[in-house]
């Protein structure tokens, strides 16, 4: 059943990735399923940074994007705070990866997404520099300290086209 449910959402040799009926068929299948099926010609990996490690997903997120090395290639990891530095950064899910600073790494050529991944009240002011840079975002559960500035976020995003998602891990 799989197998025939798998058939029936790829698209066909006349079909693009650009077309409707593909987004659509796409949209229904599993992303793990489109990531071991999906022809390498019509993905690209996504460039995605992290900023933030203090939150308490941080090492889970970092560790999925690590996993899923086919879907996202890991530009950088951003920690301004020594504390969270010292205490977590060099855990194994951060190893080899680089260490930068937020406006460096705005600066990688080709980044389309960031984690976020900050405390708390970090979230919603570093998920907003990203969306400055038209940047999709990753952010995860609480919408930060103060909810009148996550909702001028979360209008200012959907005025635009990268959008913000929220997760509850």
């Amino acid at each position: 059943r799989l197998e025939t449910s798998l058939a029936a959402s790829l698209p066909d040799a006349t079909e693009t990735a650009q077309s409707d009926s593909f987004i659509a068929r796409m949209s229904l299948t599993p992303s793990p399923v489109i990531a071991t099926v999906l022809p390498a010609f019509l993905m690209e990996r996504i460039r995605i940074g992290q900023i933030g490690i203090g939150h308490n997903h941080g090492s889970e997120k970092m560790n999925t994007l690590r996993r899923l090395s086919d879907l996202f290639e890991v530009v950088g990891v951003v920690e301004d705070d020594p504390q969270w530095r010292r205490r977590r950064g060099d855990w194994e899910c951060y190893r080899g990866i680089p260490w930068m600073s937020e406006e460096e790494l705005f600066r990688v050529p080709g980044l389309q997404a960031v984690a976020v991944e900050t405390d708390g009240f970090g979230l919603v002011p570093a998920a907003r520099r990203c969306a400055e840079h038209n940047l999709h975002i990753h952010m995860d559960k609480p919408g930060g300290d103060d909810l009148a500035a996550f909702d001028r976020l979360r209008q200012g995003v959907e005025e635009r086209d990268p959008p913000l998602q929220m997760v509850r891990n």
